[in-house]
């Protein structure tokens, strides 16, 4: 014969999910969960070790925005989810080199090429690395320089000493 009193206690459980979104716009998400029960406030999920890019992959960040100075966490980094959040997006933040080249179109003198960091996250956000137009102006005989151009037959985008591209 069982015990003359028993107490039944409902059991409470919430699943708590990371997204992590790597691609072009969010293309391949790899979702973490982690069910907590009863009086539990929060649970650990570890990020992801592999991403999809072309690009450089430097980490996961919650943010929809994609610097130099965005804040980020790497691969296979324990993140905790609150009870609160129910569900928590990271995207991957990439980078890759931007190379400005000068050609002084059958000139000489062109200047030296430059290199900025352009960032792009799966969210999407993508900041393009910055250079400054350089002030050196390449010369040809006979020929005044009229500044930069995209194209060389001088159809495309002008750009002028000291203007960001």
């Amino acid at each position: 014969m069982p015990a003359n009193n028993v107490t039944l206690y409902a059991i409470y459980k919430k699943t708590l999910t990371a997204n992590f979104y790597s691609g072009t716009n969010k293309a391949t998400n790899d979702p973490r969960t982690v069910t907590i029960w009863n009086r539990a406030t929060s649970g650990t999920v570890t990020s992801p070790t592999t991403y999809t890019s072309v690009w450089t992959f430097v980490g996961w960040t919650s943010a929809t925005t994609a610097t130099a100075s965005t804040s980020y966490i790497g691969t296979g980094v324990t993140v905790t989810i609150t009870a609160s959040q129910g569900t928590v997006n990271y995207y991957a933040l990439y980078k890759a080199l931007h190379t400005l080249v000068y050609d002084a179109n059958g000139g000489s003198g062109a200047p030296a090429k430059s290199e900025a960091y352009g960032y792009y996250n799966s969210y999407p956000t993508q900041q393009n690395g910055k250079h400054t137009i350089s002030s050196t102006v390449p010369t040809k005989t006979g020929y005044t320089f009229g500044g930069w151009n995209t194209n060389t037959s001088g159809t495309g985008t002008n750009y002028t000493a000291g203007q960001t591209y």
